[in-house]
């Protein structure tokens, strides 16, 4: 299950209403993993998923994550971040040095499980 928190999910559609993307889904992968961290990604997608990938749905967001990273993105939370200037989304949990973009997402360092 993937949570997102109140600050999330109030500037979901927001995020893809200015990047045009009104169906999208924000796609969240390991980009990276050791024994200690993970490097996560983060980007809107619109379609089409692969059957494998998990989509988790509430509200006006959805989220998307392939077989592969599920298991380090168990029970993970969505946070809204405003940092340097630029806004993203990025986890809420164990999340180390987010860097995000003018695009609405974060790259961020996350504590393995």
């Amino acid at each position: 299950m993937v949570n997102v928190t109140p600050l999330a999910e109030e500037n979901f559609q927001r995020t893809l209403d200015e990047n045009n993307m009104p169906n999208a889904a924000l796609r969240i992968w390991i980009e990276a993993a050791s024994c200690s961290s993970a490097e996560v990604g983060m980007a809107l997608d619109e379609g089409p998923y692969d059957e494998e990938d998990t989509v988790f749905a509430g509200g006006h967001w959805k989220v998307v994550i392939d077989p592969v990273s599920i298991g380090y993105l168990q029970d993970a939370t969505i946070d809204w971040r405003e940092e340097n200037g630029s806004a993203g989304f990025c986890l809420a949990a164990g999340c180390e040095g987010c860097s995000c973009s003018g695009s609405g997402t974060c790259s961020c360092k996350s504590k393995t499980p």
